[in-house]
């Protein structure tokens, strides 16, 4: 089971949004047909909820892009050169460590390896220390505009950079709770109530589906 993004309207707000220097994002997620350019796996505002901080989408040319920006300015961006196959499901990993604010870090690793960047692009001024108030939202953004016409499931957050053996430990299991320390949100996205850790998930029109199985 998994969670359909393809309306756009729906997404989930996590209720989790403290913002940390390091991170490890984790998710299984595929697309629908050819997807939906500049649709968002996960993304989170700013304190006014008026400009986008971070995110990690599809980019117009059918990659993948995790983006840091300062109200309308783009600061750091990570491209990688996968474009999916649709209907495919992919184990998705992405650390980010905004530390050295110049010089901030990211890796992205799909089914337990590591990618190499299509292209990394890091400005000159430090990315905006996301504030605390504006949750993650999975699946678009908060304000519906970025839906992902895809599908998600087993989204999971840490407030650490998990190490290259966990990453190929949760990967290898599938599953994000085989690394516990430091997990910060997770939501499961496979039944019809969300079952969730840290912050009270708000579902719109999100519909559980059925997909064959991910791993032989």
């Amino acid at each position: 089971m998994a969670r359909t993004f393809g309306v756009s309207s729906h997404l989930i707000r996590t209720g989790y949004s403290t913002h940390t220097t390091r991170k490890t994002f984790a998710f299984w997620v595929s697309k629908n047909g050819t997807g939906n350019n500049l649709g968002r796996v996960f993304s989170k505002m700013n304190e006014g909820n008026s400009g986008e901080m971070e995110s990690f989408r599809w980019n117009g040319s059918g990659r993948w892009a995790l983006e840091v920006r300062r109200a309308s300015a783009s600061l750091a961006t990570w491209i990688w050169p996968l474009n999916p196959t649709s209907s495919t499901w992919y184990f998705m990993v992405i650390t980010l460590d905004k530390t050295e604010n110049l010089s901030p870090v990211s890796t992205f690793w799909v089914n337990g390896t590591q990618i190499s960047p299509f292209s990394v692009n890091v400005g000159s001024s430090s990315p905006f220390e996301v504030g605390d108030t504006q949750p993650y939202i999975i699946g678009n953004r908060s304000d519906a505009q970025r839906t992902l016409n895809g599908n998600i499931a087993e989204y999971a957050m840490w407030d650490r950079v998990l190490s290259d053996n966990e990453i190929k430990s949760i990967s290898a299991a599938g599953c994000p709770l085989y690394a516990l320390d430091g997990m910060v949100s997770y939501l499961d996205l496979i039944n019809d109530v969300v079952n969730w850790k840290r912050g009270t998930p708000t579902v719109v029109g999100t519909t559980v589906i059925r997909h064959p199985p991910i791993l032989g």
